[in-house]
């Protein structure tokens, strides 16, 4: 069902530093009044929802690099199964930490269960991005929006990778100008409505704008299989390894630079093309921080981020919420952020282990044999993993 291309090692290592960037938004109002504190590291923790626009360009990076010869022509049974594929890749992790955020959020709930039904609904449903309520989609397990931003996401891939195709967008040169047009379409967009009373709702959490993030990853995967498609191999090892280095430090440039930027345009478009730059350059796999990143360790982490980012935030809410009955609301913010990171990592490890992978696997395989006709010769388990986020995010930072 998917191309059965070699696995991106480095990728996947950058989605658990994209978790960890959302993790330090949520934990930075404990720390942010820490007096000895770097600026840069305030920066830093007080932009982490940048996460989620990386894992948005992630995602469609990974989906076009997996994905792309497939949908070049349309076809049911090849629709059917890659969204058999995502349905199983983030609805039982999401659905086991909606049932952990009722327990956690249980006096909220009781307090107004009219608005718990109404929530509820939207979050079964992963429809809560399109309301412009943040008690609805900041609702339950807050970082879930993003997960509503994706489904819709992964609706429209199929047709976008076809019509990509049909009218010939799937160039590199074409692929190119496209991911810069979209950036600066969305760049207008939101400056144009930097005062927009529903800017926030609009800009960061709307799926309708933030699947430009996506189609920008859509379009650079296409430059990327593009170039390959006529043959190159990428830069050298030691231009590899310089692009590699430039692209991470422009990317912490821009962090530095990001207190004179709008706050609407960090929550949105600002790290768009740098992180583009860093997916497209270490998706060639031939510099020395690619092969540092593609580590067992780093690897793991990877991969067990999106139960990573699903889970956290639950922790942290419960700390706040019970900070003398669960002990660590008593020590020092350091202590306690360094307490919840461990924490939420082992109880991912394990989650990702025991629950994401088995339950994925089942969930993927019924509804192939339910939905994908029986005349197709493929089975279940043809169906390589394409993992890509969602993730993270996060109470997205408020």
């Amino acid at each position: 069902m998917t191309d059965h291309r070699p696995e991106l090692r480095p990728l996947t290592a950058f989605r658990f530093f994209a978790a960890l960037a959302v993790f330090f938004r949520h934990v930075y109002p404990w720390l942010k009044g820490s007096p000895d504190m770097p600026s840069v590291v305030h920066s830093f923790m007080n932009d982490g929802f940048c996460g989620v626009t990386f894992f948005f360009v992630l995602s469609g990076f990974i989906l076009t690099y997996n994905y792309r010869l497939v949908f070049v022509q349309l076809s049911g049974p090849s629709v059917w199964k890659f969204y058999a594929a995502r349905v199983a890749r983030i609805w039982p992790v999401h659905l086991l930490t909606l049932g952990l955020a009722v327990v956690v959020r249980y006096p909220e709930i009781m307090a107004a269960p009219d608005q718990f039904i109404d929530s509820t609904i939207a979050n079964l449903t992963l429809t809560q991005s399109y309301f412009s309520d943040e008690t609805i989609y900041f609702s339950l397990n807050t970082v879930s929006w993003s997960l509503s931003d994706e489904i819709f996401f992964y609706a429209l891939f199929p047709l976008v990778v076809w019509a990509m195709h049909a009218v010939g967008l799937d160039r590199p040169r074409r692929s190119s100008l496209l991911a810069i047009g979209l950036w600066a379409v969305a760049m207008a967009c939101v400056l144009i409505g930097l005062d927009d009373p529903l800017g926030f709702w609009m800009w960061y959490i709307n799926p309708l704008f933030r699947v430009l993030d996506f189609l920008t990853g859509v379009a650079l995967g296409q430059v990327f299989l593009g170039l390959n498609d006529k043959g190159s191999r990428g830069p050298s090892p030691k231009w590899a390894s310089l692009l590699e280095v430039s692209s991470l430090v422009l990317v912490a440039v821009a962090l530095m630079a990001s207190p004179s930027v709008p706050y609407l345009l960090r929550r949105s478009v600002y790290y768009t093309p740098f992180f583009g730059m860093v997916i497209l350059v270490f998706a060639y796999q031939r510099g020395f921080l690619s092969r540092l990143l593609s580590g067992k360790v780093l690897r793991l982490l990877g991969e067990v981020s999106f139960s990573f980012y699903m889970l956290h935030f639950l922790l942290i809410r419960l700390i706040d919420r019970y900070p003398h009955a669960t002990h660590l609301g008593d020590l020092p913010p350091l202590l306690r952020s360094i307490a919840v990171f461990a924490i939420s990592l082992m109880a991912s490890i394990g989650c990702y282990r025991w629950f994401e992978v088995p339950a994925r696997t089942r969930v993927r395989d019924w509804l192939v044999r339910r939905l994908v006709p029986q005349r197709t010769t493929q089975t279940p388990h043809e169906e390589q993993r394409a993992e890509d986020v969602g993730h993270v995010q996060m109470n997205p930072a408020r």
